[in-house]
């Protein structure tokens, strides 16, 4: 009975450890961010999870000439690897690659998905009228990787 046991165990944490879900997040605090952006009144959703540790973030009101377009730009930067986050309210942003895009769900939204060179990946996504283009920069190369860091990533905005 004890041997059985012992290989049920062993046996699950091979299962564990053999796994394709290795999507290891790193928590974010958006707290320094939400300052910067209390004085406008767009308040888009951040993300509180990243797939690397942020070195550093830099934001990007619109320029005056086209203010009546809600829309910011935020730059995630880790060591090797980078996310783009554009946000736009008020406007539809569309891409000429659309056709490339694939399905993806994000939680219970619907987003799409572009794999462009290796390491290199868009996804998309509108939720309470922003529509939300998050670029990933990564040495990753296995595109079920990338794709699921960016779902991971995008499901934890808040």
């Amino acid at each position: 009975m004890k041997k059985l046991l012992f290989s049920l165990i062993a046996l699950l944490f091979i299962i564990a450890g053999c796994s394709d879900n290795n999507i290891n997040l790193v928590r974010f605090d958006q707290s320094d961010l939400k300052a910067q952006m209390s004085d406008y009144e767009f308040q888009p959703e951040l993300p509180t999870k990243l797939p690397f540790e942020v070195e550093d973030v830099q934001f990007s009101p619109p320029p005056e000439e086209i203010q009546q377009v809600e829309s910011f730009h935020f730059d995630f930067y880790g060591a090797d690897e980078a996310f783009y986050l554009h946000t736009v309210k008020g406007k539809e942003v569309s891409s000429t690659l659309e056709d490339e895009y694939k399905e993806v769900e994000i939680g219970d939204h619907q987003g799409s998905i572009l794999h462009q060179e290796e390491g290199n990946a868009t996804l998309a996504w509108t939720e309470n009228g922003v529509d939300y283009r998050l670029k990933y920069f990564s040495n990753e190369t296995d595109e079920s990787v990338i794709q699921q860091e960016m779902i991971e990533t995008a499901a934890s905005f808040e």
